[in-house]
């Protein structure tokens, strides 16, 4: 899957998963985005650094998907 359609992917989520579950709100498109960049957020600095709490630093094969999902946040940024 191309960033583009997993960032759709991830933002369809987080907007219908809200809209289900009735989460007090109607959740907009906006607060989704949020949502779903926090998402990225946490798999790029879980594969792009160091695990602090094993103490291990992620070797260069880890790059590529670091790459992807900057690629899939920007993509969210311009839905």
């Amino acid at each position: 899957m191309d960033a583009k359609e997993k960032a759709k992917e991830l933002l369809l989520k987080f907007w219908i998963k809200a809209d289900i579950d009735k989460v007090g709100a109607y959740m907009d498109k906006v607060l989704a985005k949020q949502c779903a960049i926090i998402c990225v957020d946490e798999i790029i600095d879980y594969i792009g650094g160091w695990d602090y709490e094993a103490e291990i630093e992620f070797n260069d094969e880890s790059k590529p998907h670091q790459t992807y999902w900057e690629s899939v946040k920007e993509e969210i940024n311009n839905l």
